[in-house]
Formats: structure tokens, sequence, C-alpha cells
């Protein structure tokens, strides 16, 4: 009798560590929420919108030392000027720098416009910096190196990106000594 009730209580033991061992993964994978960076890599516009309007403080948080911003133009993905657009409107800083001093105008001028084919990369690119410029970006900020966006672009063999940044910022100047 007492050896069939130790084999009753241990397979109970058993029992109540599998469910426990169960809930807690359940339990964890429901309460982890992605951050701002993961839903950046996932492309998930809708998702940074909502986490935005959740959290705005994290609007110009950093991921080892590079601003959301800039973060989600570094590889030029297609979702890039949405996702832009996404973090100006809950009030990313279009001129916050990285450890580097790179601006988001440094990253659109480093991108390399053949990821997304070439006319498709430069649009994507001339329609990212067109938005940091009207946003209050400056592409005469200079990097830990001294150079500026246009100086990058020009450098980098676009000079069509260098000329449009040039063209928009001055215009953008114009525009605001008009309205002062």
């Amino acid at each position: 009798m007492f050896l069939k009730r130790d084999k009753v209580l241990r397979n109970f033991l058993w029992y109540v560590v599998l469910l426990v061992t169960i809930a807690l993964a359940v339990f964890t994978t429901r309460t982890v929420k992605p951050d701002l960076f993961d839903l950046i890599d996932r492309e998930d516009v809708s998702g940074v919108d909502r986490f935005l309007l959740e959290h705005p403080a994290q609007t110009n948080a950093r991921k080892n030392g590079i601003p959301a911003i800039s973060y989600s133009i570094m590889t030029l993905k297609p979702t890039s000027s949405t996702m832009v657009v996404s973090l100006l409107k809950y009030g990313a800083d279009p001129n916050l720098a990285d450890k580097d001093g790179q601006t988001p105008l440094h990253w659109i001028a480093l991108s390399d416009k053949r990821q997304l084919g070439p006319f498709a990369g430069q649009g994507i690119a001339q329609s990212i910096a067109a938005l940091l410029i009207e946003h209050g970006g400056d592409p005469t900020l200079r990097n830990s190196r001294g150079e500026t966006a246009i100086d990058l672009a020009i450098q980098r063999k676009n000079r069509q990106l260098g000329s449009r940044m040039s063209e928009l910022f001055e215009k953008a100047s114009a525009s605001n000594g008009q309205r002062n």
C-alpha cells in the first residue's frame, strides 16, 4: 500500500510540474511585446504606429547608439519611407545623430541605391531625404569625420541625391526665413 501511494504522489508531482511549465511558457510568450526596433526589422508599419501611440517617449530611442529613425532607413527597404513618416509624425528628431555623428540624412546618402534597383532605390532615397528636410533635417550637419550628407552622396557617386538635398534645403531655408 505504501509503495502504491508513493507512485501516485510521484505521478501527481510530475503532472503539476508539467502544468506549471506549460503555464509559464504560455504566459511569457503572451506578455513579451516587441520593441520598436523589432517592429522596424519586421517592416511592421502599423505595429510601429501602435507602439509609438502607446510609448511616445520611445520615438527617439536608440539601439547600439543608432536612433530609431536612422535604423529604419539604414537598409533602405520598400517600407523605409512609410516608417520615417510614422516616426516623424510622433516627433522623431530628423537631425538626431548616432554615435558616429551620422544623421538620418547621412544614412540616406550612404544607402546603396542598387538595393532596390537603380530607379526604385533612388526614388526612395530622394523621397526620404525630402521628408527629413521638410521636417527640419539639415544636410549640412557634419558627422564625426567632418562630412555632410551632401558630401557623402557626392562621394558615393550619387550627385543627383546630393543636388536634390541641396535644392530642398535651400527651399526649406528660404521658406523658413520668409515665415520669421
